[in-house]
């Protein structure tokens, strides 16, 4: 009878570890699938021309509309609420980053770093990002007067839509679409695009080939880091000073607001898939 319990409890115990190995290669196999998925998409992702329309284009185009239309608004009306609401609220905080956050991780499952937000490589990327200023920065200092430089830098470094919405989101869905060359096109035009009808046409141009370089640049790096917050505030401080838009501490402090609802979004939606990856783990 004890020879008999011991022969059961060692049979039960290779079941069991048999099941963990059966665990195991099933999670391993899984890990390799994924890698041979992204594999098969950073390949496809690498063409310079492809035809591929999907929803993403739809998506991308759709948030171009609305944040034209809300600068639009923001521009033509003298309301302050408008503006927040239609500008802030609509453009700045739904059209440029919720629906593509929410799209890009919740629905196309796709990681953060698919929209440039990554560590990878940060310090040559800041010091690349730093050279990019370097000229601009040159270019700032005589522009600055009095003590009304700092609200306005700092409102400019609280900017993290724009290069997010331009480079991150609509420049990746394209890239996906339609290949690198176009992808890079598009997403420069798009920065033209939503200053259409509140800007001088030929500001509308110099937007066009600005933001065909910027991509060309984001195109080989894929870091928004390249471009926030270093370049861009330098780049946007002397373009708000030049076009003489002041911004005193009340437009920081509503900048800065809009920026943590933002990062807020960003850090839901990461924690959100994260979450629901261990889940699926744990169910498989």
């Amino acid at each position: 009878m004890i020879i008999l319990n011991k022969q059961k409890l060692k049979f039960e115990k290779k079941i069991k570890i048999s099941v963990k190995c059966l665990k195991i290669i099933k999670k391993i196999n899984n890990v390799l699938k994924k890698e041979k998925m992204e594999l098969q998409i950073n390949a496809n992702d690498n063409k310079l021309f492809k035809w591929n329309p999907s929803m993403d284009s739809v998506v991308a185009i759709g948030t171009l509309l609305g944040m034209w239309i809300s600068f639009y608004i923001m521009y033509h009306t003298e309301s302050l609420l408008i503006k927040v609401l239609v500008f802030g609220l609509f453009g700045n905080i739904v059209c440029c980053v919720g629906i593509p956050v929410i799209y890009t991780l919740l629905f196309r499952k796709e990681k953060i770093a698919s929209m440039g937000i990554t560590t990878k490589n940060i310090i040559p990327v800041l010091v690349i990002s730093f050279g990019l200023a370097f000229g601009d920065f040159q270019e700032l200092i005589p522009l600055i007067h009095g003590n009304k430089w700092l609200p306005q830098l700092i409102f400019n470094i609280l900017i993290f839509w724009e290069p997010f919405f331009i480079f991150g989101w609509l420049q990746s869905r394209f890239r996906k679409d339609y290949g690198i060359i176009p992808g890079i096109i598009l997403a420069g035009i798009s920065l033209g695009i939503y200053h259409i009808g509140s800007f001088p046409a030929d500001s509308i141009f110099e937007y066009f080939i600005t933001g065909i370089v910027f991509s060309s640049i984001y195109s080989v790096i894929q870091n928004i880091f390249v471009m926030w917050p270093i370049f861009w505030c330098i780049g946007a401080t002397i373009g708000t000073i030049k076009g003489k838009m002041e911004f005193d501490w009340t437009f920081v402090f509503f900048n800065l607001a809009i920026f943590l609802i933002q990062a807020s979004i960003l850090f839901f939606c990461i924690n959100k898939q994260k979450k629901i990856a261990r889940d699926n783990n744990q169910y498989e």
